[in-house]
């Protein structure tokens, strides 16, 4: 896959800085701070503080000056006029990584101008602003059209109305060359080196094309409102909620992405923990591929996102291909298509962004990295992040279902799915989409209920839905069964018809008897499709277990437990953190401690339990400042995540 990355030149300016190197200074008759890696403005009248936007100016011409001159100006500086209005008061742009001092001065000795003011951003009058103060995050057009210039975003404010990443953490593996593992707006868990064979502990890469994987990963979960950088579609909401944490997966170097070693990666990830697997790459087929693909979706639940690819043509790359991957194609600020044309309307699920993506990259540095379907799909990870951070136990076909109707054919777009899958992906309506009663999908059926009597067949029972914000008319309910091993590959065995007089609704699974042998577990869920053959996501899910006779999951009101290790909080602590994890099923609870290197601290869990939600109180008065490891086992179930302690 092509991979185009653009270098920011930092625009020299010589002049006498009129500022002086104090922390607070006086010009314009506006006072500013310097604070905490930012500079302030002073409103005198009420001492509130505001950060000022450092490319952002508006001017006003002296009346004898002509425009034309001023255009010229503006052309040899490399400011970008951005709009004038009736006034006569001009919004301009500063170079990307310009020194706002410098052009302060430089404006004011032009003499052109009866006005010139240096933009802050204002505060919201209600408690929390929808505005991460990320000071970039204004250039991210692809989240949220910020100057309103017309380019398609995936709209994510309105998402984080809802979620930002922090209520449940997600870990996402990203898939790729190489990871600045010291950036300071990225957290990283354990990842591997399939290079050199080990867990990775390598330096900062600065070869070019080892930003690529940092650029994905600052897309994804980029610390938000944490005043540095960006701001990544799931990184929480600082200081006191981190979002989504990266697991970095090197399987090449140069241009090479290895065949041999991205099977085991993908394995590596579905059993340490990854819920989210990017993949931004192509790469031909193979069996050890496909069926890593599959373990790993239907065995452990993983949600695979795969580019589409950055060259034109027709047909899907792999692993874009494969039925259990989502395929992200992109669509460019003219609203063109960019990467490969679907031969099947199914073949490409959503585009998104795909140029001039502002991201991050190695050593802290951020720019516009260059353009290609490589950082579509990290956008549809973040969201797909949001979503299990809500919703924990949403399974991929949910994820799937959602993507394809969280998606919109906008004004400027041509309705077609060959080039555009369901269309542009939107996150806000993706976080609706599991919200009851919203307006993307019909409710789901919720308070599922299983009878599994010995020696009789199981039977399912449900409320029924009542009628909805849509209009929509509920037409049936589709049963969904998985059986064994396969936990996740969940497979329509059968319908029932909606009935509105009824209270509940009932199924009975005639092809299998409780405690009557065979595979161990069957597990169920329903979902709710409506007139225009639109579903639901999924319900709780029940289980029964015919190797102990049987047992039942019922998830009361939706609750339904999944293997999960949260983040610890707080973070950093002393001398004491609370530790929260999930089970799935009963087996021997291990939670240990390791130091950083690797060296077994202390054992705060080791338990049998059953299935559900769990916390544990950890004490480290007796532990040092640093940064430490603990890890979750049970049954094949792995995870570990940082802590911090600080005395």
């Amino acid at each position: 896959m092509k991979k185009i990355f653009l270098t920011i030149s930092i625009i020299t300016l010589i002049t006498v800085n009129i500022f002086s190197q104090d922390s607070i200074y006086t010009f314009n008759n506006q006072v500013f701070h310097f604070e905490n890696n930012n500079w302030y403005v002073l409103d005198e009248a009420t001492s509130e503080k505001f950060k000022i936007n450092p490319r952002s100016f508006t001017v006003k011409l002296k009346e004898q000056i002509p425009y034309i001159a001023f255009e010229n100006f503006c052309q040899a500086q490399n400011i970008s006029i951005i709009r004038k209005n009736k006034l006569g008061y001009i919004d301009i742009h500063l170079p990307e990584n310009s020194n706002f001092r410098n052009f302060y001065g430089i404006l004011k000795n032009k003499a052109f101008f009866e006005n010139i003011h240096l933009n802050s951003y204002g505060k919201s009058t209600s408690e929390e602003t929808n505005y991460p103060n990320d000071p970039f995050f204004n250039e991210q057009y692809y989240l949220f059209d910020y100057y309103e210039q017309g380019w398609p975003s995936i709209d994510v404010l309105g998402a984080w109305d809802i979620e930002n990443g922090s209520t449940n953490q997600v870990t996402v593996a990203v898939i790729g060359m190489g990871f600045d593992l010291l950036h300071t707006d990225l957290f990283f868990t354990s990842g591997y080196n399939y290079v050199l064979n080990e867990n990775p502990n390598w330096p900062i890469y600065t070869d070019i094309e080892q930003h690529h994987e940092t650029a994905i990963a600052g897309i994804i979960a980029a610390k938000t409102n944490n005043e540095i950088g960006i701001s990544g579609i799931a990184g929480g909401w600082y200081p006191n909620n981190p979002g989504a944490v990266i697991m970095p997966l090197k399987v090449g170097e140069g241009r090479f992405y290895a065949l041999e070693v991205i099977d085991d990666a993908i394995i590596y990830a579905a059993e340490n923990g990854a819920k989210v697997i990017n993949m931004s790459f192509v790469i031909p087929p193979s069996a050890a591929l496909e069926a890593a693909v599959k373990y790993a979706y239907n065995q452990y639940g993983c949600i695979l996102i795969s580019t589409t690819g950055h060259y034109g043509g027709t047909g899907m790359p792999y692993p874009a291909r494969y039925s259990e991957v989502l395929a992200i194609g992109g669509i460019l600020k003219d609203w063109s298509r960019l990467g490969r044309i679907g031969e099947q309307p199914d073949d490409i699920d959503a585009v998104a962004p795909a140029e001039d993506i502002f991201t991050t990259f190695n050593a802290d540095n951020y720019g516009n990295i260059g353009s290609g379907t490589s950082f579509a799909a990290p956008q549809v990870a973040g969201i797909s992040a949001l979503l299990l951070s809500k919703h924990p136990n949403l399974i991929p076909m949910d994820i799937k279902n959602i993507v394809k109707h969280a998606s919109v054919y906008e004004p400027n777009m041509e309705n077609d799915p060959l080039k555009f899958g369901n269309g542009l992906i939107k996150a806000d309506r993706a976080l609706n989409a599991i919200i009851q009663n919203w307006e993307v999908l019909p409710p789901y059926p919720n308070n599922l209920r299983v009878s599994a009597i010995p020696n009789q067949h199981p039977v399912l029972t449900w409320p029924t839905i009542l009628p909805f914000k849509r209009g929509d008319i509920i037409e049936k309910y589709n049963i969904y069964r998985s059986i064994g091993t396969a936990p996740y590959k969940f497979i329509k065995v059968s319908e029932v018809n909606h009935n509105s007089v009824l209270q509940n609704h009932t199924w009975v699974d005639n092809s299998y008897t409780v405690d009557g042998g065979g595979v161990p577990y069957y597990r169920y869920r329903v979902t709710s499709e409506d007139v225009k053959q639109i579903q639901s996501i999924t319900s709780n899910e029940v289980v029964v277990n015919a190797n102990i006779g049987w047992k039942i999951n019922t998830g009361i009101s939706g609750e339904i437990f999944d293997y999960n290790l949260s983040q610890n909080y707080p973070n950093p602590f002393n001398p004491s953190t609370t530790i929260s994890f999930s089970i799935k099923e009963t087996g021997l609870v291990t939670l240990s401690v390791y130091n950083i290197l690797g060296q077994l601290l202390s054992v705060a869990v080791n338990e049998v339990k059953e299935p559900g939600n769990y916390t544990t109180q950890f004490d480290a008065s007796l532990l040092s400042s640093g940064v430490y490891i603990y890890q979750l086992k049970v049954n094949d179930f792995i995870s570990s995540k940082k802590m911090v302690i600080t005395k």
